[in-house]
């Protein structure tokens, strides 16, 4: 299983990323800062994620605008 983290909070994402790891440890975990290192996750390295926990704030583009964006690169 493929998951991404997306939080502009370093907490955050290193506490999901814990969590996730701990539910699932064989799962491929990319964590990014940002939406735009999430994006860029995706679109230059080719990641799509089988799930994604987003950070509904952060600066610049909202998990909801990211949401939409992983949607438009993979549909399932």
């Amino acid at each position: 299983m493929k998951i991404l983290t997306a939080d502009d909070e370093a907490f955050s994402l290193s506490s999901i990323g814990h969590a996730v790891q701990q539910v699932r440890p064989d799962a491929e975990l990319v964590a990014a800062a940002s939406a735009g290192d999430a994006l860029a996750d995706i679109t230059e390295k080719g990641f799509l994620a089988d799930v994604a926990f987003l950070d509904i704030k952060m600066p610049g583009m909202s998990g909801l605008e990211l949401a939409k964006r992983i949607r438009e690169k993979s549909p399932r």
